[in-house]
């Protein structure tokens, strides 16, 4: 996984700013809020990465909206994507 650092000048390069809030967590990665609309999840699965790069070449109305992937390092991959909320109930 990448240090807080390597997160830290990534978000730097993308929104110009050093520090993002963390919105979630999980086994394989970690969610950061860009702004209202974008999140950056930082992830070690490859086929994650890989799955969202097709995505992101073929967007479809009904699918999360992928920005960017990027390999940050060995094995380490940030997803520029829409963030999604929960359906009211």
């Amino acid at each position: 996984m990448t240090t807080a650092a390597q997160t830290q000048r990534l978000a730097e390069c993308l929104t110009g700013r050093r520090k993002l809030p963390l919105i979630g967590k999980g086994s394989r990665g970690k969610v950061y809020q860009i702004d209202s609309a974008r999140v950056l999840k930082i992830t070690d699965d490859r086929q994650e990465a890989e799955a969202m790069a097709i995505v992101q070449a073929s967007p479809h109305p009904t699918v999360v909206h992928v920005f960017a992937v990027i390999r940050i390092g060995r094995g380490v991959w940030g997803i520029v994507q829409e963030r999604l909320r929960p359906a009211e109930a």
